[in-house]
């Protein structure tokens, strides 16, 4: 599996359930709906359906670099961003494995097939790579890129679970960079 790193940029997020004018205008155009047990769905890239990603009051939304939202648990969010002022934040740059189709498909890729709901669609390359995430079904483009944020192993190496996600190859290419192999 190829490592990348998280580019140490300055980014700008939303905490859901602040009062936030960004936030106001993503609700009246339909990328964030308010659910009535105070819950959030937000229209991320990847969320092509009738919902969209489920994000709780307090977690944080980001805007991609195609004006899209996508939501980041607060948990998340605080260990890998600093606050520098007001709404911008600094992405603490942390190295993660990444997977893009075409690579030799490891224990991790069966894993997330056998018990994550990973699905690949050669007849639909817009929706190639599909996957229950965040409280919905979410899809990515062929070239997208899976990135693996945590993989839990017990003491004999066997994977327990993943915490992954789809970035479409667009994105990942202005917000990772590859690291060369050693």
């Amino acid at each position: 599996m190829r490592k990348a790193k998280k580019k140490a940029l300055i980014v700008q997020a939303y905490r859901l359930g602040d009062k936030s004018s960004v936030i106001d205008k993503m609700i009246m155009e339909g990328k964030i709906k308010p659910k009535e047990n105070g819950s959030f769905e937000v229209f991320s890239q990847e969320a092509k359906g009738d919902s969209g990603e489920l994000a709780r009051e307090g977690d944080y939304i980001k805007i991609d670099s195609s004006g899209n939202p996508y939501p980041n648990s607060a948990d998340f969010f605080e260990k890998n961003h600093q606050h520098v002022e007001g709404t911008y934040y600094k992405q603490k740059s942390k190295e993660v494995s990444v997977w893009m189709y075409g690579d030799p498909q490891g224990p991790e890729i069966r894993y997330l097939t056998e018990h994550k709901q990973l699905t690949f669609h050669e007849s639909e390359p817009e929706r190639y790579f599909q996957a229950f995430l965040w409280g919905t079904m979410l899809s990515a483009a062929k070239d997208a890129v899976i990135v693996f944020y945590q993989i839990i192993r017990n003491e004999t190496g066997e994977i327990q679970n993943i915490e992954f996600n789809f970035v479409e190859r667009k994105e990942f290419d202005k917000t990772y960079e590859l690291l060369s192999e050693k």
